[in-house]
Order: C-alpha cells, then sequence, then structure tokens
C-alpha cells in the first residue's frame, strides 16, 4: 500500500483547535506558519483538509470559493466542505476520499455554515511538478449580504516521488 509521508501531521487528522475573531463571522485572517507536506508517488493526487472555519455570526453564512493561495505546481480538482467527525479534520491524505467517507459533504460554492456552526475545507489537489507548494487558503464568503475573504497561511508543499525533508 502506497503512504503518505506527512510532516507537521498525523495521517488520520489534526485534533480541532480554534481561530477567534472580529474581521468577520469567521474571524480575522491570520498566519500559524506550518507547512503540511506530502509525498506522493507519479500520477496520485493529494486530499488537503487541515482547515476549517468556524461561522461566529449569528447568521448562516454561505460558502462560494476555496482556493490555494499563490500555488505552483498545484491543480485544485475538487474543493467540499465537510462536517468534522469525532473533532478531527479530515488531514492530509493521499488520493480521493472514498466515497463512502463524503457522506454529508457539500461542494464549497453554495455550501452554507450555520450560525455557531464549523466545517472541514477538503481540497483535492494534482501535482504538475516535481514539488509543487501553495501558500494557503483563499476562502470568500457572504453572511446577511455582505462579502469577506478569509486568508489562512497553512503552507502545502507535495513532492513526487521524493521525501518532504
Amino acid at each position: 500500500m502506497r503512504r503518505l509521508l506527512l510532516t507537521a501531521l498525523a495521517a488520520t487528522g489534526v485534533v480541532l483547535a480554534g481561530c477567534t475573531g472580529s474581521a468577520g463571522p469567521f474571524g480575522p485572517s491570520f498566519s500559524d506558519h506550518v507547512t503540511s507536506c506530502a509525498n506522493v508517488p507519479a500520477g496520485r493526487n493529494v486530499s488537503f483538509g487541515v482547515e476549517y472555519v468556524r461561522n461566529h455570526g449569528s447568521q448562516p453564512a454561505t460558502l462560494s470559493k476555496v482556493t490555494l493561495a499563490s500555488p505552483h505546481g498545484l491543480d485544485v480538482l475538487a474543493v467540499w466542505s465537510a462536517p468534522i467527525r469525532d473533532r478531527q479534520l479530515y488531514g492530509l491524505r493521499d488520493g480521493w476520499p472514498a466515497p463512502a467517507r463524503r457522506a454529508g459533504w457539500q461542494s464549497v460554492a453554495g455550501a452554507t455554515v450555520p450560525a455557531g456552526g464549523t466545517r472541514n475545507l477538503i481540497l483535492v489537489v494534482k501535482p504538475t511538478a516535481r514539488t509543487g507548494h501553495a501558500d494557503g487558503l483563499a476562502i470568500d464568503y457572504q453572511e446577511s449580504g455582505q462579502s469577506f475573504q478569509l486568508a489562512i497561511s497553512t503552507r502545502l508543499k507535495v513532492r513526487v516521488g521524493a521525501s518532504c525533508s
């Protein structure tokens, strides 16, 4: 079985931690200075589900777009909003998420995060170079007729057939 080499994350997920703020209902943009690295065999994709959004507002928020920030050598194939199970994020994993695992997942465009709710953001990315990287995520959303953008700087690095170290 092909294994995904992880740096900075456990393969089974990341323990949910909080972040608060007042820039919008999802809080302010922030930098956590963390890089998640995956070593994948040629031709494989990576599921990147190490980030989440929490709606601190009193109204539902609607996601419109989640993209990689400043991607190089990575193409985004799919983006989902998913419930968080057992207080664990999906994590960084080799390949596409199994269909059985995707119960309750929604395409991110138009997905709703209820007031007080939390959703895991999961992107499937395909490396297009021997080393691909992105500077984080850009999350566009609306709440009560206002538009917001949240920037999260958890960096992603994907190496094809080479160690992350």
